[in-house]
């Protein structure tokens, strides 16, 4: 068979304008490469809609693979809530990969994700058994052109191992539903006052069933820069706690951080949430495990619960 050889220089110039200069068409053919094939459609993408639910998955908040994504009716168990749709444009949307936590642009969304959530609820989202994630385009995805994210609430776990159900639009208004208030605590081992020295777990559970703690609010951290533990920066950010609990039980601040009845209770966010930009930190009270309450703990003085 005779080739019809081209150098390697008019091979590139002669694909790019689509023919081979000097090479005839074969007989019975027609010169369209395609042969009249229908073209690719283009990319789909996972596009988020406020007030869907959806399960993902992946299990990954940061991925948006529309394969990972199903759209669930809220009143079944699922994984996200999305509270606010958006579209990268401008420089961000130009960058090669998708914005990275702790960028600006990453801020600038982390911001509107914040404000969008608390509209959604009616009410600060901390106050909700619900957290705020940004979720982006993968890498794969953000390549292939996919520029929309969202803000989504992921729910807390229940005492029963349920994760969300219902809608959370609202959800701190009126009867306040999708509020934060008791949970049973477990870990893994007791100390000498019946506290777990370590958690494994913390369920959401009615106040009126048997549970050891109780969320008390949310605090701000006073530094924009991450303390490390044991600081006297990061002990502050505890004293604040201590100091709302007290409020919350009416006790004094001294009886609060120095019995053993109650203890107060803090979860800092992992550094991961720090660098996205969560800045925020919860405060609980907690009785001892091994004695259970089935009341709220709010306003209770000098009492010792029961």
């Amino acid at each position: 068979m005779k080739r019809c050889l081209v150098p390697l220089a008019a091979l590139v110039l002669a694909l790019s304008a689509g023919a081979l200069a000097g090479c005839g068409r074969p007989a019975g053919t027609d010169g369209d490469l395609v042969n009249g094939w229908a073209m690719p459609g283009a990319a789909r993408f996972f596009t988020p809609v406020v007030g869907h639910c959806y399960d993902n998955s992946d299990q990954d908040e940061q991925s948006m693979a529309i394969a990972d994504f199903q759209d669930m009716p809220c009143t079944v168990e699922h994984d996200q809530e999305v509270v606010a749709a958006q579209v990268f444009t401008g420089e961000v949307a130009s960058a090669a990969v998708p914005p990275q936590p702790g960028s600006a642009a990453y801020r600038a969304a982390w911001l509107g994700c914040d404000a969008a959530a608390n509209t959604y609820l009616g009410g600060n989202w901390r106050d909700a058994l619900a957290f705020a994630y940004l979720v982006l385009p993968n890498t794969k995805e953000w390549l292939a052109g996919d520029r929309n994210y969202a803000c989504a609430l992921v729910g807390q776990d229940t005492k029963n191992g349920g994760t969300m159900f219902g809608y959370y639009r609202n959800g701190l208004t009126g009867a306040r539903p999708a509020a934060r208030t008791c949970f049973t605590f477990s870990g893994t081992a007791l100390d000498k006052d019946g506290y777990f020295t370590t958690l494994s777990t913390w369920a959401a559970t009615p106040c009126g069933t048997s549970h050891d703690a109780e969320y008390v609010g949310w605090l701000q951290a006073d530094t924009a820069t991450e303390p490390a533990q044991g600081s006297l920066r990061y002990d502050a950010e505890y004293s604040r706690c201590v100091g709302i609990t007290a409020t919350f039980l009416n006790r004094s601040v001294a009886d609060t951080e120095n019995k053993t009845d109650m203890e107060p209770f803090w979860f800092w966010p992992s550094d991961d949430r720090w660098t996205a930009g969560d800045h925020s930190f919860s405060c609980y009270v907690a009785v001892p495990s091994i004695r259970p309450i089935t009341r709220s703990l709010k306003g209770i003085g000098s009492t010792t619960p029961n």
